[in-house]
């Protein structure tokens, strides 16, 4: 980060310089034209000098910039050329350094690609040597391949940004992509090393896993798996996204409540306990490893076909009311003061 500031500064200093010579230029040539007109300098070397000083004030920042710019064109085209021969994103990564940014959209373009292809080898290509070397992999490649729901190429992505765990020599990265397709929410995730001084046959995707909603709400542990498609049915689990995230959920379709009626409700009431006691147990109950408190929610009544949830946070699982906010199946939209008088 540092390095990168010091850069930025000097290119900034370039330019400043470049364009003080440059207006310089301009100024000294403008000068001289004019004072070429005036009668006391006809005959005089003073305007010739001026012109000519001008113009190589002018030429030096313009040829810098058209030679950078040559230079650019050139060494990208170079670039492309070169990249053009490696067979995927992974050997790229084997050959040249490249920032876990870049290394995450592509590798993920390709793995999509691929899968929706159909092409098993260019896919199974771009995970590390060790995991095409062992037992397990055939069996793991025909097992995704099965389960994949085709067209997440093309699917728009929502990133959760990438995550970055590199050091000088070992450069990995994951990242989090939900998606929408044919009405049907998925989770993708990815974990990549780009970079491995020591041992370049640790480069290249690590772990791989695509989940539908079900799938993503039943939490599953995968272990040391490497390539996963967890697609369940509604059948097998009922699952709900509720604020952008996936959650296992039980229906109560008996029961109807208005965010009106639940913001009244959260305002009468201190604990869950009860809350619950007049309305019933929460459709969904979440407790964190990495939180002390409890996650609970209420299905609402839609607003105008936008599903609608109660969050409510506890102390513990039937304690104290910390907090709570209206949520849609993507978003919150506010949270509820829950001192408020009516």
């Amino acid at each position: 980060m540092a390095f990168a500031s010091l850069m930025f500064v000097f290119v900034v200093i370039i330019c400043l310089v470049l364009g003080s010579v440059l207006v310089t230029g301009i100024i000294l040539l403008i000068s001289g034209i004019t004072k070429v007109r005036e009668p006391k300098y006809i005959g005089r070397a003073l305007p010739a000098v001026l012109i000519a000083a001008g113009s190589v004030l002018i030429a030096i920042p313009v040829g810098i910039v058209i030679f950078l710019t040559v230079s650019g064109l050139i060494s990208s085209a170079e670039m492309r050329e070169r990249r053009s021969g490696y067979e995927n994103v992974t050997e790229l990564w084997r050959n040249e350094r490249v920032s876990e940014n870049s290394a995450a959209v592509d590798a993920m373009n390709e793995l999509l690609s691929a899968a929706d292809n159909g092409d098993r080898e260019s896919f199974g290509k771009l995970f590390t040597v060790g995991f095409q070397n062992s037992e397990s992999f055939e069996s793991a490649i025909n097992e995704f391949f099965e389960a994949y729901p085709a067209g997440l190429s093309e699917c728009e992505r929502e990133s959760s940004g990438v995550s970055k765990n590199s050091s000088g020599e070992v450069r990995k990265g994951s990242v989090t992509y939900t998606c929408m397709m044919n009405g049907e929410w998925y989770r993708i995730k990815l974990k990549f090393c780009c970079y491995n001084e020591n041992s370049p046959d640790e480069v290249g995707v690590e772990f791989f896993c695509i989940e539908d909603l079900e799938g993503a709400a039943a939490d599953t542990y995968y272990g040391y798996k490497h390539l996963v498609c967890n697609i369940k049915s509604d059948s097998e689990v009922s699952a709900r996204l509720i604020s952008g995230m996936p959650f296992l959920f039980e229906p109560d379709p008996e029961r109807q409540i208005s965010a009106a009626e639940m913001i009244k409700l959260l305002r009468k009431y201190d604990s869950l306990y009860g809350l619950s006691e007049e309305i019933g147990k929460p459709n969904v109950t979440k407790k964190y490893s990495n939180s002390t408190g409890y996650d609970h929610y209420y299905e609402l009544v839609p607003k105008e076909d936008i599903p609608l949830y109660a969050h409510i946070c506890t102390s513990s699982e039937q304690g104290e009311i910390l907090y709570a906010d209206i949520c849609s199946d993507t978003k919150s939209f506010y949270n509820v003061e829950l001192n408020d008088e009516e």
